[in-house]
């Protein structure tokens, strides 16, 4: 009617709705580079360091590693293009094997790390814990060169591991935490392993061996810790789970301010008090433990769903990485290779996935797995047929397969960390993560299954990746475009009403 006075749009009543694009989020985002890029280097660390030296000759006659033992080969001279531990200490030929059980050993460390951290970022806050995070991950980084064996070599990498474990869950609930939700996955596909593990390639090669590797990745590291010591703030949505209520309003007065705005007071107080009134009326519990996460279908479901998916990808994905030397043509151009592609797949889904609606969560994990197994299936085709031609093509299916496998990673973790609600999300996504590293720790062994059945690895990869295919389609809910829940699932009822009973009162 005419004498009607049109009201007023509501006012936003979630922290999701006053997050913004902004200066402060650059330096959200460039936190996260510079920590991918710490975490890509010592995930990757072994596929240099670790790399086998190539039997050239035995006694001046050509020979193979198979060639090589004590009774038939004599003066054996081998080539390499990194210098690896391998090399200086002399793990040649079957001594490669106790090398690349460095590289489980050491995912212990991020296991470990993975699940403590992920503790301590709910307890103590995100920005503490990450910063303990990744000055000691520096450090260790700094003091690995200075091992004498593969002892000493595998103690400082294990404890390098733990911290390193605590940035793979900060560093992306820190990002997430700070991003406007129309933002978290394109910007989580640009600001991603695949452009690091190119970086990584070029400091490797201009490194050549593994001790100089390692200072400069230490020294890499060091810009991170300084802008989160300095122009990064405390979660605000850890800030309101904790109750302290007027910290986080700080911390949004900065943000603003560093993104040169004016904050709506109005609206800012309603969240607050939305939040303050909803934390209230649930108890005010303010630490959660891992049973938080398992005594609720409504979590566990969806967690254990998400464990077992990062677990096959990383099984395949890295047991392609770890072998990467067996593949034919350089190491450096393959991992390179490896990165350009994985790099122009996030690039891809992340100009689609703003774009179109149809493109969410499951559109990019579905469409990855299906590349992965017909990549798979290609490989497999091709060994069995002898064809020369797929014979030939089969290393870039491999690193195609890996590539686009690096999708998953990201797909599943910003997946969990928008399901977990704000109390448990550190240690909820630290579950997933410690799954991730039980799929590295096994990954570097993949491969050795040819002794079986030169195709076997191969049948395992596709298997895996059709059970995960399947199961992410029918057991989780898509999450694109939902705010990001800040109240466990048996609080939502009581959230609920204590806003309206706010806003009633407002009214």
């Amino acid at each position: 009617m005419a004498g009607d006075v049109e009201q007023a749009p509501p006012k936003p009543k979630r922290l999701d709705d006053m997050l913004q694009s902004g200066w402060y989020l650059f330096r959200v985002c460039l936190l996260l580079e510079i920590s991918i890029f710490t975490q890509t280097a010592f995930m990757f660390y072994m596929m240099y360091a670790g790399a086998a030296p190539t039997l050239k000759s035995c006694g001046g006659q050509p020979g193979n590693c198979t060639d090589f033992n004590e009774d038939n080969c004599e003066n054996p001279e081998f080539t390499y293009q990194f210098k690896s531990v391998n090399v200086e200490w002399h793990y040649e030929c079957g001594g490669t094997t106790t090398v690349k059980q460095v590289i489980s050993i050491q995912m212990l460390g991020v296991l470990v790390g993975s699940v403590l951290f992920g503790q301590f970022g709910e307890i103590f806050g995100r920005k503490k814990s990450l910063l303990v995070a990744m000055i000691m991950t520096a450090i260790a980084f700094a003091i690995t060169p200075l091992t004498w064996d593969l002892i000493s070599f595998t103690i400082v990498r294990v404890l390098g591991g733990f911290f390193v474990g605590g940035q793979i869950v900060l560093a992306l609930v820190v990002f997430l935490e700070n991003s406007p939700k129309s933002s978290r996955m394109w910007i989580s596909m640009l600001l991603s392993w695949s452009p690091n593990i190119v970086i990584y390639a070029g400091v490797a090669y201009w490194a050549q061996e593994w001790r100089r590797l390692s200072y400069a990745i230490a020294v890499l590291t060091t810009p991170g810790i300084i802008l989160l010591a300095f122009f990064v703030s405390e979660s605000p949505r850890w800030l309101l789970q904790k109750g302290k209520i007027e910290e986080a309003k700080q911390v949004m007065y900065r943000v603003y301010k560093v993104n040169g705005k004016e904050i709506d007071e109005e609206t800012m107080n309603g969240v607050f008090e939305n939040e303050a009134a909803a934390r209230k009326n649930t108890g005010g519990k303010s630490v959660y433990s891992y049973w938080d996460i398992f005594s609720s279908k409504e979590l566990a479901i969806p967690t254990l769903i998400l464990c077992m998916c990062i677990n096959f990808t990383a099984i395949n994905s890295y047991g392609i990485l770890f072998n990467i030397e067996k593949l034919s043509g350089s190491m450096y151009a393959n991992s390179a290779l490896n990165g350009c592609l994985r790099y122009i797949f996030n690039i891809v889904f992340a100009l689609m996935e703003p774009r179109f609606t149809w493109m969410g969560r499951k559109a990019i994990h579905g469409s990855c797995l299906v590349t992965v197994i017909a990549a798979v299936t290609f490989v497999i085709i091709g060994n069995v047929t002898g064809i020369p031609l797929l014979k030939t093509l089969n290393s870039y299916a491999l690193i195609g397969a890996a590539s686009m496998a690096s999708q998953l990673f990201l797909v599943v973790g910003v997946t969990g960390n928008e399901i977990l609600p704000t109390p448990v999300r550190t240690i909820g996504y630290s579950v997933i993560q410690m799954f991730n590293r039980f799929g590295v720790s096994l990954a570097p062994f993949l491969f050795l299954l040819t002794d079986i059945w030169t195709q076997l690895p191969l049948v395992i990869m596709l298997i895996l990746a059709t059970i995960q295919m399947l199961s992410f389609a029918f057991f989780i809910p898509e999450t694109r475009g939902r705010p990001m829940p800040e109240h466990m699932p048996d609080h939502g009822k009581k959230e609920n009403e204590a806003v309206e009973l706010v806003e009633k009162d407002k009214s």
